[in-house]
């Protein structure tokens, strides 16, 4: 799972080596200004759970991928998130 890899090998945290330079601006953006309040409404409405309180499945992630699809669709489209 991505937060195994996170915190056994990158020190619980992504740097701009890990993500690809075409995505680092977006993730950049999406991650200071959106990402958490995207992540929550997800975890609160979708799983019916507590953000940061339960341990996510790559099934929960494959569920939250369409929200990242979206917001980096809208930012290619121009849309900035600060």
């Amino acid at each position: 799972m991505g937060v195994d890899y996170l915190l056994d090998w990158c020190d619980g945290k992504l740097g701009t080596m890990d993500i690809k330079k075409d995505f680092q601006d977006f993730v950049n953006d999406y991650y200071e200004h959106q990402y958490m309040d995207d992540y929550s409404e997800f975890v609160v409405n979708d799983l019916y759970d507590l953000p940061l309180e339960f341990l996510g499945s790559w099934e929960d992630y494959h569920l939250f991928a369409p929200v990242i699809d979206q917001a980096y669709a809208h930012y290619l489209a121009g849309k900035r998130f600060h």
